[in-house]
């Protein structure tokens, strides 16, 4: 598998409260949590919905319709990112929409590390994401301080 040098942004979580997004709103039979996380260099930012729907399974047919509740709901517009599968240290990811640009699968990697840790969903020190869109699988194997992310990426 072909692997990128690694990359260092710096990541913010946004959302001020939990997260928690009522079931009605969205069309779903519980409730899920979604946060909206900055990621970036300096010179630029990017923005995500980060959404966990544990214990409700999505099926990728689905998604983008689902995403496009939950940007509505939020009143934000950002690349939203779905955990399908969550392990401890690691992750199954899908992307409402694709993107074609590579990095923008290793910011989200970085934007999903940011939340699993900082909202105490994982304590792990590191973290593999796999994108099932794409195939494609991220590492994050570092943070300084739970903000900035050293991004590893292969395939």
């Amino acid at each position: 598998m072909e692997s990128t040098d690694p990359v260092r942004v710096i990541t913010e979580i946004v959302t001020t409260d939990h997260g928690v997004i009522p079931s009605q709103p969205i069309g779903l039979s519980h409730g899920i949590q979604a946060a909206l996380v900055a990621v970036g260099l300096p010179e630029m930012t990017m923005r995500f919905i980060i959404v966990n729907t544990f214990p409700v399974t999505i099926e990728a047919e689905n998604i983008q319709a689902l995403a496009e509740r939950i940007t509505r709901y939020l009143g934000q517009s950002a690349v939203v990112v779905f955990i399908i599968q969550d392990q401890p240290g690691r992750a199954e990811l899908r992307f409402a929409v694709i993107p074609s640009d590579p990095r923008v699968q290793q910011w989200a990697a970085a934007a999903v590390a940011t939340v699993k840790r900082n909202w105490g969903w994982d304590e792990s020190q590191r973290f593999s994401f796999r994108f099932l869109d794409t195939g494609r699988e991220i590492f994050v194997p570092q943070s300084v301080n739970g903000r900035d992310w050293i991004i590893e990426s292969t395939g």
